[in-house]
């Protein structure tokens, strides 16, 4: 992630009247469209009573909490502000570990882990060959046989192509509609990121064909159209060689 999005979703999760669901960046009226993503990421994952998961980007742990109840043990990377506010959320009979810091420049975890996701998070890099050293960083934290899941990729080609249908014109007026009667998200009065990835056809292609060059069987994936941006973002699975 670039340290201008790092510091600026720490600076959200550091806002006291700031929502969970707006730290993790979408918008409250998405509530119920947000828990429609642990349905869809249980059944990419594959996830078993006997996993272990590791979730890079947690957040307050909006997908965290819950995806753990279904597995044998968990873990979030994210800042330090976000982690607080997961750890406040847990019951005493929770355990998630818990390890703060930029993905990219922090020490890795030591164990590796059966199942680990990714989401909404890959688009905040700097750049293509960030995003690469994103990939090939989370792989090798992967046990033999296990799954990543590259979540919610903003594919600007798959935007666009939706946008100008019949349905997505009609979809984008209903989104202007909503986004106006919600106000300002506390996202916008932060800093803008000048340098981001750029997620597109090709990049999305690109990270396929690096997966598969490592040798993990790696699969570009639909969302649901019930997802908070279903219509216009992707997912990628890899899967390790046993």
């Amino acid at each position: 992630m670039s340290s201008t999005s790092f510091d600026n979703y720490a600076r959200l999760a550091r806002l006291q009247d700031a929502d969970n669901i707006e730290v993790a960046g979408r918008y409250r009226f998405q509530s119920s469209a947000e828990r429609r993503i642990i349905m869809d990421v249980t059944k990419k994952l594959v996830l078993d009573c006997d996993d272990t998961l590791l979730e890079i980007g947690c957040g307050p742990g909006n997908l965290l909490l819950p995806l753990s109840y279904q597995v044998a043990g968990s873990a979030g990377i994210d800042n330090h502000a976000a982690l607080a506010r997961l750890t406040a959320r847990c019951g005493p009979s929770m355990q998630i570990e818990t390890y703060p810091g930029d993905f990219l420049t922090m020490a890795l975890p030591g164990i590796p882990f059966s199942k680990i996701l990714v989401y909404s998070v890959l688009q905040y890099v700097e750049n293509q060959s960030s995003a690469i050293q994103f990939l090939q960083r989370a792989l090798s934290l992967l046990r033999p046989g296990g799954r990543l899941l590259l979540g919610d990729l903003p594919n600007q080609d798959k935007k666009r192509r939706f946008t100008v249908s019949q349905s997505g014109e009609i979809a984008s007026k209903e989104w202007q509609a909503l986004v106006a009667s919600a106000g300002t998200h506390p996202l916008s009065g932060l800093t803008t990121d000048e340098r981001l990835l750029v997620v597109d056809d090709d990049l999305l292609l690109t990270l396929l064909k690096c997966g598969r060059a490592a040798g993990y069987e790696s699969y570009l994936l639909a969302q649901p159209a019930g997802l908070p941006f279903g219509h216009t973002r992707e997912d990628i699975l890899f899967i390790a060689p046993n």
